[in-house]
């Protein structure tokens, strides 16, 4: 298997959770423990990728919220995560990240290309 970048595991965990959720509404998405359960644990692995990543692809892909997935990292991280933050993420952070992702990967390549 090939070696996934930071950039390139936010972009699938991202995909994955738009793929789970569907058009589903928040209420539906906290009454299915399963879609729910898995779509946080994606959120993590975004907000795990985002800490990996060196303060330069930040600045390289200012349209993302990084703050945002910080702060989603730290509350995800507490005993539970509140469900206006989780819904949030599902809903807009994560469409929006994958919506920018793709614009700076045409824009920008080089950022998701494996290390030599």
């Amino acid at each position: 298997m090939p070696h996934r970048t930071p950039l390139a595991l936010i972009e699938r965990a991202a995909t994955e959770i738009l793929t789970l959720i569907g058009e589903m509404e928040e209420h539906d998405f906290f009454a299915t423990r399963l879609t729910r359960a898995e779509a946080v644990k994606r959120l993590g692995r975004i907000a795990e990728a985002v800490e990996a990543l060196p303060q330069t692809i930040h600045a390289a892909l200012p349209e993302i919220d990084w703050k945002g997935w910080r702060e989603l990292g730290q509350s995800l991280a507490s005993a539970a995560a509140p469900q206006a933050a989780v819904w949030h993420a599902v809903s807009d952070l994560t469409p929006a990240t994958l919506q920018w992702l793709r614009v700076y990967r045409d824009e920008q390549p080089q950022l998701f290309a494996p290390a030599p």
